[in-house]
Order: C-alpha cells, then sequence, then structure tokens
C-alpha cells in the first residue's frame, strides 16, 4: 500500500476528513448580533385585540415604503422577527352635566292697630331653573409596543408608540407611521452605510 492511500485509510477511520461540516443549503444562517446587520425581516403577528392583525398590515406597509429590509413571509428565510403587542380601540365618551337653580322669598306688610281699618298686604314669590347637558364623543386610541429580535432571541431594538388620531391619519396608521421613523432614526445612528440603505433608488 502507498504512502498516500495509508494516509487516506487513517483520516477515513479516525474521521479527520469530517473536521468542517458541510453547510447544506438548509441549514439555518448564523444568528446576527446587532441591528444593522439585519436583512431580512420576518413580521409575525402581533398580541392583542381583535385589531391588532390590521396593525400588522398598515406596519408592513411602512417598513416596505422605509426599504432598510426585505419583509420576508417565511420564517425560515429571516435572520431576525418583529414581534409585538397592539391595541386599537374605538369607543363613545358619554358626558352629562345637571344643574339647578331655585329661589323663593315672602314678605308681609300691615297697617292700623286695634282698630276697623287695619290692612295688610302678604307676597310670595318663588322661582326655579334647570340646565341639562348631554354630549357623547367618539374616539380612536392605538398603540403598539414592537420588537426585533434574532434567531436566538435576543433583543436587537424596540420601541413603543401611542396615538388618537390625527387630522388626516387614522390612530393605527399614525401609530405604524411613529414605529417606522423611530426605527429609521435608530439605523441612521449606528453606521454611515445605513443612510445608504435608507436612500431612494437613484440617488448618488
Amino acid at each position: 500500500m502507498t504512502r498516500r492511500r495509508l494516509f487516506s485509510a487513517i483520516a477515513t477511520s479516525t474521521g479527520m476528513g469530517r473536521l468542517a461540516p458541510a453547510q447544506g443549503p438548509d441549514a439555518p444562517p448564523a444568528s446576527v448580533t446587532a441591528l444593522r446587520q439585519v436583512k431580512r425581516l420576518c413580521v409575525e403577528d402581533f398580541d392583542g385585540g381583535e385589531n391588532a392583525r390590521q396593525l400588522r398590515a398598515l406596519l408592513i406597509a411602512e417598513l416596505h415604503r422605509l426599504g432598510a429590509f426585505v419583509v420576508t413571509e417565511n420564517p425560515k428565510m429571516a435572520d431576525a422577527f418583529l414581534r409585538g403587542f397592539a391595541e386599537d380601540l374605538v369607543f363613545t365618551e358619554r358626558h352629562s352635566r345637571d344643574e339647578s337653580v331655585s329661589g323663593r322669598s315672602s314678605g308681609n306688610i300691615s297697617t292700623g292697630g286695634y282698630t276697623r281699618n287695619r290692612a295688610s298686604v302678604a307676597r310670595s314669590e318663588g322661582g326655579s331653573a334647570s340646565v341639562r347637558d348631554r354630549s357623547e364623543t367618539r374616539r380612536h386610541e392605538a398603540s403598539l409596543s414592537v420588537r426585533i429580535v434574532n434567531t436566538d432571541g435576543d433583543v436587537l431594538w424596540g420601541e413603543t408608540a401611542e396615538s388618537r388620531g390625527g387630522k388626516f391619519r387614522s390612530a393605527s396608521a399614525e401609530v405604524a407611521d411613529k414605529i417606522a421613523l423611530a426605527l429609521k432614526a435608530s439605523l441612521a445612528r449606528l453606521v454611515p452605510e445605513a443612510e445608504e440603505r435608507l436612500a431612494p433608488p437613484g440617488r448618488p
């Protein structure tokens, strides 16, 4: 047996040929350790009330418009996950006010004495007024608390936003916009390269 064949047989029997395991196509990627390393983001279902699904859809649209990540629905392809708690409430506030004012005055005047020409005048006045006010106001409040975690479950970023609605936007749309803007600001503060990821297409 030649020396080359002898070395090959020893390597096979001792496992030296398996020191570096092969990374197959289905092998999970290495976990990211910082927000700036996130490239593909999966937005999971939010905990919360009935309208949590709508808030999730609004936030996905804002993140897609932001352009900092590839938003994917496939968790196997994501290197980070956005999780959160959403609350979107529509309710009616009722206000009532009851006020009442009342007054009464009386007087008695008599003249004469112990004679037959005695005269007397009695006067009594009274009055009352009441005010009753009822009003109803429709309110819309939304809140969203989110966090971005890596595949190991480590939190890389978090933010909370609340809104009672704006002049031209609903409370839920405004909350999603606030979260996206906060994420954009956090990315811009990390490294200069993050600004290039946020730049619109065609910008030099």
